[in-house]
């Protein structure tokens, strides 16, 4: 059955009809030393990142972005269930684009949510409920627990966009199927 607004099928993640990366990063753009992330997380003004014209098209979709979050992970790394840490006025979504090793995307079975700026790993052995193998870029909903997976020998690097608006992820969704930009999965 294809989503649709106000659809009961709501997932936890989507691909999205966005540029590629090469198209809308910044051409001065490098990806940081690692002894410059803290613990493998680095966190800049989105205008350090993308171009800016990339950035003022999402305002056309009602999407401001506030805060560019880039995460390395080591090749073949099993990530461990967390639950993303945002600013006080971001929603609970990221919309991440992958450079290098492909990605497996785990959503597990629990109530837990996190509406703190700080990232809370989450202990308890859960059951995963979905996975995703996304193709860049696509949206993640990240205030529900959920780890990363590398799949191959190569190191990983995702570069997200977190911002506005700070509404619930099914008007979220609602929002971006009526702008067309959610590709089905």
């Amino acid at each position: 059955m294809p989503l649709t607004k106000n659809s009961d099928a709501y997932k936890n993640c989507y691909n999205l009809k966005l540029p590629e990366l090469d198209y809308i990063i910044r051409s001065d753009f490098k990806l940081p030393s690692l002894k410059d992330t803290t613990n493998g997380i680095y966190r800049t003004d989105p205008r350090n990142v993308f171009k800016l014209d990339f950035l003022q098209s999402l305002n056309n979709f009602k999407i401001y972005p506030m805060v560019a979050v880039l995460f390395y992970t080591k090749p073949n790394h099993i990530g461990s269930p967390h639950i993303d840490g945002n600013a006080p006025n971001t929603g609970p979504w990221s919309i991440n684009w992958n450079i290098g090793s492909e990605m497996v995307l785990n959503y597990f079975k629990s109530d837990l949510r996190n509406h703190s700026k700080d990232y809370l790993l989450v202990k308890d052995n859960l059951e995963k409920d979905e996975i995703f193998h996304p193709v860049s870029p696509f949206l993640l909903k990240n205030d529900v627990v959920h780890s990363v997976d590398n799949v191959d020998d190569s190191p990983r690097w995702a570069i997200t966009i977190r911002g506005y608006p700070k509404i619930d992820w099914i008007e979220l969704i609602d929002m971006l199927l009526e702008e067309k930009l959610i590709i089905e999965n």
